[in-house]
């Protein structure tokens, strides 16, 4: 049981994820819970109170931790920075906190940090005209002269940096830096009394003050590349180049920085739009930096910037993963305002580094080897989707300064639909294409004439299986250059029904006008129903809904498998995408799935691919029709033990075969110790299996799942909970249906 090296299987299971069979990596990959490499920052928690309650409903909460608020966002209504003493455990803090009716939620106060490898170099501009030089393909680039033909940018559109500052002495960026007309320099006032004194060119939340210089160079060089000036002799150009820039210094000289100090740049720079005397044009905020943990409040604040008319750039990251299955945030947020922005090579390949996604990440754009300004008036080569970003938000730059009356979201549309096809994007983003500044082909979102994009965004599976009177979420992408297309999207036709998707705001659709078509479809017959996407074909099966429940076979003996198994390499926070080699009847589903979703967390699902977190919650959750958890709680993989992991393997022999995912030597993030446990899934059989090797984790508010999440779900008003006292170690929980 203890030799859990990978085999080589020979079993029709296929892994979507970064999984390369034959091949063992036993170097940890995760940050260990050592306090100096933490995610977050020990003794600060986010807390958001719900409207109608105040700071005073939590005053016993804050003093049994010795906790006190440090900052209120007003960006964020009701979000609060609480600090308290290192020694005080952060989960369980959440946890008083989350205890009260008045929180509606509270998390770690997660690092960010800049999204691009260490490696500068020297070369030319490829990225605005590519001529082949440095090896490259020719016009593997923005077409950048072409667009400068048509515009320029225009010094009161502005675009806002969030980063490590920008060095605002550099000479090919002097010009381009905007301006605070309402403050005097130099006096040492606060003279339009936004909580920084002398806050000319922007703001350095790391000090409080309003010098935002760059001690790293990396946010001067993503200015850059952004709004270098043009014709004047020295230097390089940016995409805008005469654009105005605001600087935000949230990151220090380590490239390292926290949500809170984020959210206070956006607080800034949204203070600065709307604020009543000479507000600022501010068309988009440019973002690159990356981290692997979701944060409410971010999100929170994102939709606040999406609220006024924000555009929010973020670069895709650089693990070359895919965001669709492994999030990396913030450009993992599913909000309009959101560009996530992969990067390509000089040769119109997708960088090396580069994160994608083909229902994640937006659009694509240069990263490699980019030339720009750096500190000390210098010039160097930087690699990253932190290069490829700013790209984008330098073209948002000149598609506002050209159509004056466009919104945010025209712009964004324009970004997407107007960028060149080319194969390394057609599968690994949204738009299946690298940005383009103008052209004469009708491509180019400064020439942009009938350049469509059609595309499915969920459900992401070709194949969902639903009960009648469940409703499934559709929507699709359905641009045209900077407009929605015309009329709804028809995806279905035939004589007894049409089933089309809208961008009107109702029915399931979020927003009006955004270019995402949705409908929450309730299916009112049973069928085969084929979904057409602009010739993305999704096979839906309507079945009829059973009353069926599962139930415990009390006082099942103890039956936990042996395996050897193929290990999935499993990450903190991640989900992996399974393919079944035979057909699992759950819920006594006729057809059988296919799919199966597993996290690190204990968690599982057949058909939805976005899992529940760490945090677990009591069953049942609306947003799933299928949810099966062995053990879901705050689990993670134990660097220290180069056998922790999630394994797969088939037992058995047809028709009797067994599907056995077994997470080994895992540990709780909050406890010392290691636990095992396994889900067991039968072919031909509705049957379902828990089986626990080993529930003790050290702690005792944790062992024996004490504060895990146990049972399944079949929909939202069908769930077998297992309460506590929950389940021991050596012991098998037996579901089978009623």
């Amino acid at each position: 049981m203890s030799d859990k090296i990978t085999t080589k299987l020979m079993l029709a299971v296929c892994l979507f994820h970064t999984l390369s069979l034959g091949s063992i990596d036993l170097k940890p990959k995760n940050p260990d819970n050592r306090r100096e490499n933490l995610p977050y920052l020990q003794g600060h928690l986010l807390v958001k109170i719900l409207p109608g309650y105040s700071p005073a409903h939590l005053e016993k909460i804050a003093d049994k931790i010795k906790a006190k608020i440090a900052e209120s966002y007003w960006l964020v209504k009701g979000l609060n920075l609480y600090l308290f003493e290192e020694n005080v455990d952060i989960e369980e803090a959440a946890k008083e906190f989350l205890a009260n009716n008045a929180v509606q939620y509270a998390e770690p106060d997660y690092i960010y940090r800049i999204a691009t490898p260490n490696d500068p170099m020297f070369s030319k501009q490829w990225a605005l005209e590519n001529d082949g030089q440095n090896l490259g393909s020719k016009d593997a680039d923005i077409n950048a002269s072409s667009a400068w033909d048509i515009e320029k940018g225009r010094a009161d559109k502005v675009i806002g940096v969030i980063d490590t500052g920008i060095d605002y002495t550099h000479p090919d960026l002097l010009e381009n830096l905007w301006r605070n007309a309402l403050e005097i320099p130099g006096d040492g006032i606060d003279n339009d009394n936004n909580g920084y004194v002398d806050d000319i060119h922007g703001a350095n939340i790391v000090t409080g003050k309003g010098d935002p210089m760059d001690d790293n160079q990396h946010g001067t060089h993503v200015a850059g590349i952004i709004g270098a000036k043009a014709d004047n002799s020295i230097g390089t150009s940016g995409v805008a180049p005469n654009v105005s820039i605001v600087a935000c210094k949230f990151l220090g000289a380590n490239g390292f920085g926290t949500v809170s100090n984020a959210i206070k740049c956006m607080q800034y720079l949204a203070q600065l739009k709307t604020r009543v005397e000479n507000p600022i044009n501010l068309v988009a905020t440019n973002n690159s930096w990356s981290g692997r943990f979701p944060s409410q409040a971010m999100f929170d604040a994102i939709k606040a910037h999406d609220d006024i008319g924000i555009l929010f750039v973020a670069a895709a990251g650089n693990s070359h993963i895919n965001n669709d299955t492994e999030s990396t945030y913030p450009a993992n947020y599913q909000l309009p305002n959101v560009i996530s922005v992969a990067a390509t090579d000089s040769n119109d390949r997708l960088a090396s580094f580069s994160n994608f996604g083909k229902k994640s990440v937006h659009v694509a754009a240069p990263g490699v080897k980019i030339l720009s300004t750096v500190l000390n008036h210098n010039y160097a080569e930087l690699s990253g989707t932190s290069m490829a970003a700013p790209h984008v938000a330098g073209l948002a730059a000149l598609i506002a300064s050209h159509f004056l009356d466009l919104g945010h979201y025209a712009i964004k549309n324009l970004i997407l639909a107007g960028g060149t096809k080319i194969a390394a994007t057609e599968n690994s983003t949204i738009s299946g294409r690298r940005i383009r500044a103008a052209d004469k082909d009708g491509t180019g979102s400064l020439t942009c004439t009938d350049q469509q994009i059609i595309k499915r965004q969920t459900p992401s599976d070709a194949n969902v299986n639903i009960h009648i009177g469940e409703k499934l979420f559709l929507s699709a992408w359905g641009i045209n250059c900077d407009h929605s297309i015309t009329g709804p999207l028809i995806i279905y036709e035939a004589t007894d029904q049409v089933i089309s998707l809208t961008d009107d705001g109702q029915n399931g659709d979020a927003v009006a006008g955004d270019g995402i078509y949705s409908l929450l479809w309730n299916p009112l017959t049973i069928g085969s129903f084929e979904l057409n996407f602009g010739g993305d074909i999704l096979i839906v099966t309507v079945t009829e809904k059973e009353a069926k429940k599962y139930q415990l076979i009390p006082d099942y003996p103890n039956e936990y498998l042996t395996i050897a198994g193929i290990r999935l390499n499993a990450k903190n926070e991640t989900i992996h995408k399974i393919k079944i080699p035979f057909p699992i009847h759950f819920a006594d589903d006729k057809k059988g799935f296919r799919n199966l979703y597993v996290t690190s967390n204990g968690a599982m699902s057949f058909t939805d691919g976005i899992a529940p977190g760490g945090i677990n919650k009591t069953l049942p959750l609306n947003n799933f029709s299928s949810l099966i958890t062995p053990f879901w709680d705050d689990l993670a993989i134990a660097h220290k033990e180069e056998e922790s992991d999630i394994y797969i393997s088939i037992l058995g022999k047809v028709p009797k075969r067994k599907l056995v995912v077994e997470w080994w030597k895992i540990k709780h993030n909050s406890a010392s110790g290691l636990g095992a446990f396994q889900a067991v899934f039968h072919e031909n059989s509705s049957d379902i299996q828990f089986n626990y090797l080993d529930v003790i984790f050290n702690k005792l508010s944790v062992d024996n799942g004490l504060s895990a999440t146990i049972g399944i779900q079949i929909s939202p008003d069908n769930v077998k909970l297992v309460d506590a006292p929950k389940i021991s170690s050596k012991s098998t929980l037996y579901f089978t249906l009623q």
